[in-house]
């Protein structure tokens, strides 16, 4: 096989398998179907596949824990991991050599892909949707563009606020720095959509609209600062050194 693209931010990479190197090129390649991750419920069934401890060939049953669970992985050779991703939390024993393996509905459907496991019932998957959303944008531009303000955001917790997220740093340089965004603003509008962050698990929704936004495209922002609301015009960065 040979590498269409990487993107270290899902830990996600492409690959296009030589078939002319096969013994039989013309035979049919088996393949597996992707599920629609979002169909998934709490409590379904679900299937884990690989070679845990080297066992090849090897399944686990489990069920599905939490759909979005938020949670930060190490960084892999300092790239960030996970910050776009809310997880498939299930608990079908994940051992190392599982990560990378399928996630299977009861139908035969791929509807994640292993990440990591504490070997204990807690996995973690990365749905089949974002997967399929990687691979479309590796296959269209080689590579995954995403929108980059440069900043960091903090949940509201108990701060008072009702509604919007805390900017917790920016990063020198940024689209965000430039437009004059500072630590301590409360970010109540992005791109025309109320933001409201309140709780640590609804910060990678954010950030995937954030990401999501064309590159380049002119966004109106509405924050606060000191007590003030105040709009602001921006126009989309790229992929920063520093993502988000």
């Amino acid at each position: 096989a040979e590498v269409v693209g990487t993107d270290s931010m899902t830990d996600l990479t492409l690959l296009k398998l030589k078939l002319s190197e096969r013994k039989d090129p013309s035979a049919p390649l088996p393949t597996a179907s992707l599920g629609d991750s979002d169909s998934l419920a709490v409590g379904d069934y679900v299937l884990a596949m690989g070679s845990p401890l080297g066992m090849a060939r090897s399944v686990t049953l489990g069920i599905v824990s939490n759909k979005e669970r938020p949670v930060g992985l190490p960084d892999l050779d300092g790239e960030p991991t996970g910050t776009l991703t809310l997880w498939i939390q299930h608990d079908a024993l994940i051992n190392p050599g599982n990560s990378g393996g399928p996630l299977v509905n009861l139908q035969g459907e791929v509807v994640g892909i292993n990440e990591a496991g504490t070997g204990t019932g807690v996995g973690f998957a990365i749905p089949s949707n974002l997967a399929q959303g990687i691979v479309s944008e590796i296959l269209r531009n080689g590579r995954v563009r995403r929108g980059w303000l440069g900043v960091i955001f903090q949940p509201l917790l108990k701060g008072g606020e009702e509604r919007g997220a805390l900017v917790g740093s920016v990063e020198p340089g940024s689209p965000a720095a430039a437009a004059g965004l500072i630590a301590g603003d409360i970010l109540l509008a992005y791109d025309g959509t109320s933001i409201t962050v309140r709780f640590e698990d609804e910060i990678p929704l954010l950030y995937r609209r954030i990401a999501e936004t064309p590159v380049g495209k002119v966004v109106e922002l509405a924050f606060r600062r000191d007590g003030r609301p105040q709009p602001l015009r921006m126009a989309q960065g790229e992929d920063g050194p520093a993502w988000p």
